[in-house]
């Protein structure tokens, strides 16, 4: 199975997500309790825990807890030269739209190991157990967000095969053309997808993946590396934990799934509703800071609730100008749909703001910000649990707006 534009993709997600049924349902969802530490769990260990925790201020928070270290594979290979990916059109309760486009496998041990009595994950030994003569483009352990995520991590994996094999269904192959457009498209592509992509599009435009200078900029970063412990509380004792009765800026709201295309078929689950949308801005800086006159890319490094005082390289928002002229390309995408409900992120790439070219003669501006060039911020970005969540999304603008950013510099 082929598409072969953006329009076939788009008419694939529509048709899968309008397929798939979701309502709200009573808390706690069926299958899951709170346990005598106030936690929401299921009945089965292995899955993700709904978990309070009191931060440094005393304030009370909600965290996601999930100690496996999710699976998210990549394959690709070349018809008539010309780069193709398989992906997999997935449908997810918490997804604008119902169904996105995701990477060839994106599962967590208990989903392909079988462990909820689903069906068995399409396409995963070729992401498991490549052949010799595969090769494996990437492999990195990163962390996933850390405002929401209790350390969570991912496992991102490419791996080149030398022939196409045929798509299971729902996955297609799809064109190196096409998938430059699909980093363009608003709710078109997982956070799973437009997190990889980008080093896939990078290594085929002959962009150095292990960058030395990587290592340089990096330096400031490892030296304040920690883990901090966390102290829990009871979820229930927190404001938003029960939708129907609170107001606040992270709820948990529970619902009933029937998904055809799934491997299990309905079922029900807690998501976390997220109040307000979430924006990133990556600021950019053309000529001016580098003497090669190279575009330069602002990002800072800082830590999140959930990353337990573990430092990562995030955009430099605060050297953004957030004003609309000032935007070279900007696209909304969800966050995971099977942990939140329809939360939207926007991503821009802008220009600096006003006065930032001058805040410095050097490259860093100590603790606050680094401008970085591209190979630079690719090779931050596959350094395992290096960069957020953030970085590594604005990555695949920073990746496709390369004309637009010559043009203007």
């Amino acid at each position: 199975m082929a598409a072969s534009s953006l329009a076939d993709l788009r008419a694939i997600s529509a048709r899968l997500g309008a397929e798939q049924q979701v309502a709200f349902a009573s808390m706690p969802p069926n299958g899951w309790r709170f346990d005598d530490d106030g936690v929401l769990r299921h009945e089965q260990s292995d899955y993700f825990d709904i978990v309070g925790v009191v931060s440094r201020d005393g304030t009370r928070n909600i965290l996601l807890r999930q100690p496996e270290t999710a699976l998210v594979g990549l394959v690709v290979t070349r018809v008539g030269g010309v780069r193709h990916a398989l992906l997999t059109a997935k449908c997810e309760p918490g997804l604008h739209g119902g169904c996105q486009f995701s990477t060839t496998v994106q599962a967590t041990p208990s989903n392909y190991l079988r462990r909820h009595g689903g069906a068995p994950t399409p396409h995963l030994d070729l992401v498991l157990n490549p052949l010799i003569r595969h090769v494996t483009l990437h492999d990195s352990i990163q962390f996933d967000w850390g405002q929401y995520y209790l350390g969570k991590t991912k496992r991102f994996v490419i791996i080149e095969i030398d022939s196409p094999v045929d798509a299971i269904a729902p996955a297609v192959w799809v064109p190196e053309p096409v998938l430059v457009e699909l980093l363009t498209a608003d709710f078109a592509v997982t956070t799973d997808l437009r997190a990889i992509l980008p080093i896939l599009l990078a290594h085929d435009q002959g962009v150095a993946l292990d960058d030395a200078s990587a290592s340089r900029i990096d330096i400031d970063r490892a030296r304040h590396l920690q883990v901090g412990a966390l102290e829990h509380c009871d979820l229930r004792e927190v404001s938003g934990w029960d939708a129907a009765t609170n107001e606040a800026s992270v709820m948990v709201r529970s619902i009933d799934v029937a998904s055809p295309s799934r491997e299990v078929g309905d079922w029900q689950q807690p998501l976390l509703d997220v109040a307000a949308p979430l924006a990133s801005r990556l600021p950019i800086m053309p000529g001016g800071i580098s003497p090669d006159g190279e575009v330069r890319y602002g990002i800072h490094a800082r830590t999140a609730l959930g990353l337990r005082e573990v430092e990562l390289w995030y955009p430099a928002d605060e050297f953004a100008n957030s004003s609309p002229e000032a935007t070279v390309s900007s696209v909304r995408t969800s966050a995971e749909g099977a942990r939140f409900l329809h939360h939207e992120v926007t991503l821009e790439l802008t220009f600096a703001a006003e006065g930032a070219s001058r805040a410095t003669e050097v490259d860093a501006v100590p603790g606050l910000v680094q401008w970085v060039t591209l190979p630079e911020l690719v090779a931050l970005c596959v350094r395992d649990e290096c960069t957020s969540v953030e970085l590594r999304l604005a990555l695949s603008l920073a990746i496709v707006s390369g004309a637009v950013l010559d043009a203007r510099a």
